[in-house]
């Protein structure tokens, strides 16, 4: 029988394309922190300051912290190429306080391309029917570049985003449900 390989021996677990995505929200368990004094919140603040000066060190990666309206008071969104480190970070999170949070909600997920956006292809169409310009010709051809230049810049912003700068951050956690009645992946484009 062969010993399992240590942490350290394993490799990171690293997308080949787009990053690791985690959502997770969080309560504060008041009653707990009421029952500690002033000594319990001032060692939730100082863990919960910790950890974001940790967010620093992600390999690749970023954490956009936020408050929660209504069931829940904060969370973050945490986006990296290593899961591992992803995951230490959120453990030190859930750990903040000596249990005094709880955490309410997780989402994990990849960065990836829609597959709805418009093709080049696409685009030569729309110009040739929408606005008469042909194939070959340098009004199309610049268009088609520009087309092109954007398409990069916004594939580059989903694979790899930039996090903050927002005022909301809005979760929309999508059932992808399957069976031969719920199959929305059968459906047409339209």
């Amino acid at each position: 029988m062969s010993n399992p390989q240590s942490d350290s021996d394993r490799k990171p677990l690293v997308p080949a394309e787009g990053w690791h995505v985690l959502h997770q929200i969080y309560s504060v368990d008041r009653a707990a922190l009421a029952a500690l004094g002033g000594e319990g919140s001032q060692r939730l603040r100082d863990d919960l300051i910790a950890a974001g000066w940790a967010a620093g060190t992600l390999e690749n990666g970023q954490v956009l912290w936020f408050s929660v309206v209504g069931r829940a008071d904060f969370g973050f969104m945490a986006v990296g190429s290593r899961l591992d480190e992803i995951d230490r970070f959120e453990k030190r999170v859930a750990a903040a306080g000596g249990g005094l949070v709880r955490r309410d909600f997780s989402l994990l997920s990849l960065t990836e391309e829609s597959e709805y956006t418009t093709t080049e292809e696409e685009f030569g169409q729309t110009l040739e029917r929408d606005e008469g310009l042909r194939p070959g010709t340098p009004e199309f051809g610049e268009r088609v570049a520009a087309f092109n230049e954007r398409m990069a810049k916004y594939r580059q912003e989903r694979i790899y985003p930039k996090l903050g700068g927002w005022e909301a951050v809005c979760i929309y956690p999508m059932a992808k449900r399957r069976g031969v009645e719920q199959n929305w992946y059968a459906l047409t484009y339209e």
